[in-house]
């Protein structure tokens, strides 16, 4: 979890302490392949991405759920991201530690009480739903705050956590949910993977 600055604050957001004007910026040019029918597209980048370089923004649709996620009816549950969880405690301490007002605080409660978010990608996503999944992944997900902490104010950060070379696919691990959900379908064929190495 981090935080952004915007025109909210004291530098009216024209600072260099925000961890979206890398992807803002589109530094790194993306293209998408398909290597295998099997697995559907992918993305990679024809450059250098460093370790510890925000890349992208992961964007979609907000969608708040009491979502079952093994007997779910939600037909683009593969392609969303969970942003939030209910019983998120990080979260929750976080704002009682703000000073927002009393009624804010407890309107902040009751959103993240019952509910768990998710961004879904089909409709107005970009490219970043198409990263491969891997139990290895080069790119992990950080929830970023800008502005407040409601769950409109989130943004889905795809940040490298080795170096990628050119050429080299763009992974992110899609979680424990999706591996008890799509199991037998994972081949990512890392030591770690799910399904075993191949």
């Amino acid at each position: 979890m981090g935080f952004a600055c915007s025109e909210l604050c004291g530098c009216e957001g024209k600072c260099t302490n925000s961890v979206l004007m890398i992807p803002n910026k589109r530094l790194f040019p993306i293209e998408m392949f398909r290597s295998n029918e099997k697995l559907g597209f992918g993305v990679r980048s024809s450059v250098l991405i460093p370790a510890g370089t925000p890349v992208t923004e992961f964007v979609g649709e907000i969608i708040g759920e009491q979502i079952d996620i093994e007997n779910t009816n939600w037909n683009n549950i593969e392609y969303a991201y969970q942003v939030t969880y209910v019983k998120d405690d990080v979260l929750k301490q976080l704002v009682d530690q703000t000073n927002f007002s009393k009624n804010y605080k407890g309107l902040l409660k009751d959103l993240y009480a019952n509910i768990s978010y998710y961004l879904d990608p089909t409709v107005c996503g970009n490219y970043a739903r198409m990263a491969s999944h891997s139990c290895a992944a080069n790119m992990d997900l950080v929830r970023i705050f800008q502005k407040s902490l409601s769950p409109a104010h989130i943004h889905l950060v795809m940040v490298a956590v080795t170096d990628i070379f050119p050429g080299t696919p763009i992974t992110i691990d899609y979680g424990n949910d999706n591996a008890t959900r799509l199991k037998n379908k994972f081949e990512c064929g890392t030591f770690v993977c799910a399904n075993g190495a191949e």
